[in-house]
């Protein structure tokens, strides 16, 4: 998550006050199916705003969790699109946010359909079973590929920031040929980016709430250093408890997934893509979370003859915010036809 942006776009995503709002409607020429994360293999605890246990839910087994997901059907096109692309967010995120941008391919490339995650402990697939770790994610992505139903054609994937590394992993995990995997403005590097995901972990731990208003809840964020913008997009994140709006997020496990994410260098992989796969990373030019050495280093794996490509968008990190037009535009391009 990047803490620098264009603040007049703030308007395009759902407001404090929790109305929805023209990015994440669904659209009139798509057909939407929903599936979220629910099982009884065994029984956990839901905590609220100060520690407080508010319900008791389902966790499911490690081998059975699926994440919640929403399939995006092009109406008036092929029936039955054989090209399935997953749309994988990045922290603090949801496969929601990706929704305008899956719209947008889907208009003009009706071969495929679309299928938006909402990764473990992100969205409603708060109840996940740990190890919380980015292989975790990948694994969980490769079970929902197996469970939907099969249509006939390959895969792709696309995961922006934390979602970028979730992507390189499940490539090779998913059972449907993935053909692509797109890292849109992510590292394969270990270390601690500066998208700033680090330091909303730390504020969440001083205001956990609850808040009167999801308005209370950005104001909490805002006055924590964090762009107006920024914290009305993260007061999408307050569900309502008994006493006001708390943080839907299991903050020790996340805190414990990002360090994961930090961690896990990943240049091998993309040294090796898996056989029939290419890896097209998209660079942001306002403030990309990818170094120099990063982008020098892909641009020499591509410039040596592997399956590995570069591009470059005007924007900062979230592209699908700063830059959709150019995002969409690269997508219906660069997917292959089925």
């Amino acid at each position: 998550m990047q803490t620098t942006g264009p603040e007049h776009r703030a308007d395009r995503r759902a407001d404090a006050d929790g109305r929805q709002n023209p990015e994440f409607e669904t659209d009139n020429k798509l057909q939407v199916t929903g599936v979220s994360a629910d099982s009884n293999d065994s029984v956990g605890k839901e905590v609220g705003a100060a520690g407080q246990i508010t319900s008791l839910v389902r966790i499911p087994s490690a081998e059975t969790f699926l994440p919640s997901h929403r399939v995006l059907r092009p109406e008036g096109g092929a029936s039955h699109p054989t090209g399935r692309l997953f749309f994988l967010h990045g922290f603090f995120g949801s496969g929601r946010n990706w929704s305008a941008i899956a719209r947008g391919v889907l208009r003009t490339r009706p071969d495929w359909e679309a299928v938006l995650v909402d990764l473990r402990l992100h969205g409603d697939s708060g109840a996940a079973p740990p190890p919380h770790t980015v292989e975790a994610c990948a694994d969980d992505v490769a079970r929902l590929a197996l469970s939907l139903p099969a249509n006939g054609g390959p895969s792709a994937l696309l995961g922006h920031s934390f979602g970028g590394k979730v992507a390189l992993i499940a490539s090779d995990r998913i059972t449907r040929p993935c053909v692509q995997a797109w890292v849109i403005d992510s590292t394969p590097s270990a270390g601690v980016t500066g998208a700033g995901a680090r330091e909303m972990m730390r504020l969440l731990g001083e205001v956990p709430g609850p808040f009167f208003s999801r308005r209370d809840g950005a104001d909490a964020i805002e006055a924590g250093g964090f762009p107006r913008f920024v914290a009305e997009w993260m007061a999408t994140n307050l569900v309502r408890i008994a006493d006001g709006y708390a943080w839907r997020f299991d903050v020790q496990a996340l805190d414990a997934l990002l360090r994961d994410f930090f961690s896990v260098d990943l240049w091998k992989r993309v040294e090796q893509p898996p056989d029939g796969c290419e890896y097209r990373f998209v660079r942001a030019s306002d403030g990309s979370i990818m170094s120099a050495g990063d982008t020098a280093r892909i641009e020499r794996l591509e410039s040596e003859g592997n399956p590995v490509h570069l591009d470059t968008l005007e924007g900062g990190h979230w592209l699908n915010v700063d830059n959709p037009g150019g995002l969409i535009s690269l997508l219906r391009k660069g997917l292959p036809r089925v």
